[in-house]
């Protein structure tokens, strides 16, 4: 536990480090965030948004689900011919939503959960119904994504070679997004003579105090920054003041901290001081985001080692969810 003079000692170490590379962190705008249509289902087709009981779901999900699509739409991966794989996916909404978008294409969902009332049931339904629109296939992979290998798919192959391959998930905490990346790394760097990596990853990230140091993908860059493996522990720790508006990081629930089931204990209080004599509100907030942001730093250069071209995008506006950046990479030359 930090006692004052350490914290700031620390904090001036972020601040230091988040200068050094603050131009790659740059939140780009690829798309009009006040301009993106909604995307209206047909009347017919039961939508998986309205499938909870309060009227908050689609209030809160529905513009981050419109997001996604205007920012795959403008990177030109919302196409039916493409196969979207989607990590931490849950009940699978976001990739039904996709699939109608693109008037039917196919999809890998990976989850360790089990749920119920998932989209694919509603792709099935759907299909019963000749006016519907047409439903690509839906695969689904109950696993953790640190054993998921996209190179025993056979959907990622088609009788012309690999289909445009779209990696993505909404809110991937901490260090399941870890995990995914390394999934990707290990399909680039397969043996097989047919690469199944895919073309865009789209990453809506969260939950940065859920990282754990073995699964972090990225280690050498953190610790060529300047910081240490115990600062790892104290940085993820911090990243949640750029969220929480609250003075002790709260412990996240073991079982959602990184999508495998190899997780770390979550970060403990880095400091006993007063934070509130230390830093106002929006100086914890500012402390925060800087740490979120190098973790991030660390995820990019990983990306960019493996060919791809990175940036970060504010994806919706923070009234929608303050977890609001998303990590987009595509191979190198073809980013807008």
């Amino acid at each position: 536990m930090l006692d004052q003079s350490q914290l700031l000692a620390l904090v001036d170490k972020v601040n230091t480090a988040y200068e050094k590379v603050s131009k790659d962190l740059e939140l780009q705008q690829m798309v009009d965030l006040d301009a993106i249509p909604h995307f209206e289902l047909k009347p017919h087709t039961a939508d998986p948004r309205a499938l909870t009981p309060t009227g908050a779901f689609s209030s809160k999900h529905s513009p981050q689900h419109d997001s996604v699509l205007a920012h795959l739409r403008h990177l030109n991966a919302l196409n039916s011919d493409s196969i979207f794989v989607e990590y931490g996916a849950g009940r699978g909404t976001l990739s039904w939503i996709i699939s109608q978008a693109t008037g039917g294409s196919d999809h890998i969902l990976i989850d360790r959960g089990h749920f119920r009332r998932k989209a694919e049931t509603r792709v099935r339904s759907s299909e019963k119904d000749p006016g519907s629109r047409p439903n690509g296939l839906f695969v689904r992979v109950q696993a953790d994504i640190k054993d998921f290998d996209m190179t025993k798919m056979p959907q990622l192959l088609s009788s012309a070679g690999v289909k445009k391959h779209v990696a993505f998930s909404k809110h991937l905490c901490g260090a399941a997004t870890d995990l995914t990346l390394r999934c990707i790394k290990s399909a680039k760097s397969s043996e097989s003579t047919t690469s199944v990596a895919p073309n865009v990853v789209f990453i809506a990230l969260c939950c940065h105090q859920k990282c754990g140091w073995k699964p972090f993908c990225n280690k050498s860059c953190f610790l060529d920054m300047g910081f240490s493996r115990d600062e790892f522990d104290l940085i993820r720790a911090l990243s949640c003041w750029a969220v929480c508006r609250i003075v002790t990081p709260t412990a996240a629930d073991p079982q959602q901290s990184d999508g495998s089931s190899d997780d770390e204990a979550p970060p403990a209080e880095p400091t006993s001081a007063p934070l509130k004599q230390v830093y106002s509100v929006e100086e914890r907030e500012e402390i925060g985001n800087k740490c979120k942001r190098l973790l991030d730093f660390c995820r990019i250069q990983y990306l960019r080692s493996m060919g791809y071209d990175v940036v970060l995008v504010r994806y919706c506006q923070k009234n929608i969810t303050p977890e609001n950046v998303a990590m987009i990479a595509v191979k190198q030359g073809t980013l807008a």
